[in-house]
């Protein structure tokens, strides 16, 4: 794409033009996705990370007048939501590591002692605190094991948006094994269950 035509559309997209929008997303959208790829080496992610480029373009457009190239400039925001999809799923990952690291370290019961009935009872109304749509969410992933792309066609949402949810889930119950030990030897052995 020229630069004189790439400055024309750039201009009917901060208009406000449909039609300019599909145009750069036609444009851009490969070469995006491409860089993204690179950079986390997982479709489904790369997918994400140039979603929100396009929805976060559109949504401050009139910020982006006097960018002088339209490519370097989608580029340079892709490679940053990249970046931060890199964080969040180092940070989830962490979460979980060291959840399992403090169950491991809390007790050395049998699998079997945590299959009391009372116990499960606890954990099921544990799952039942979380907001409707993030319990939902929670178990379609730990219990019946279906993938993000799998909820998100279920659900007719986005992976971005399952994948939030999953995260806010676990912080939630991240956060509940602050608060003492019995409640995090508790709620680590429902983690146990459900999400590893």
């Amino acid at each position: 794409m020229s630069g004189k035509r790439d400055r024309a559309l750039l201009q009917r997209f901060i208009a406000g033009d449909d039609s300019a929008f599909a145009e750069l997303y036609d444009a851009y959208w490969e070469r995006l996705f491409l860089c993204a790829v690179r950079i986390l080496d997982n479709e489904d992610d790369a997918e994400d990370a140039v979603q929100d480029t396009f929805v976060s373009c559109w949504k401050y457009r009139k910020s982006i007048e006097h960018v002088e190239n339209i490519q370097s400039y989608l580029l340079t925001i892709v490679r940053n939501n990249a970046v931060k999809i890199i964080r969040r799923n180092i940070e989830t990952r962490h979460y979980l590591s060291s959840i399992k690291s403090f169950f491991d370290e809390l007790t050395g019961a049998s699998d079997e002692a945590f299959m009391a009935k009372g116990l499960e009872q606890f954990f099921e109304s544990e799952i039942e605190k979380l907001p409707t749509k993030m319990r939902e969410i929670f178990l379609l992933s730990r219990k019946e094991e279906l993938s993000h792309k799998q909820i998100a066609e279920r659900l007719g949402i986005s992976n971005e948006t399952v994948k939030k949810q999953i995260y806010n889930s676990l912080k939630t119950l991240r956060e509940k094994l602050n608060k003492d030990q019995y409640s995090a030897l508790i709620l680590l052995v429902m983690i146990k269950f459900y999400c590893l």
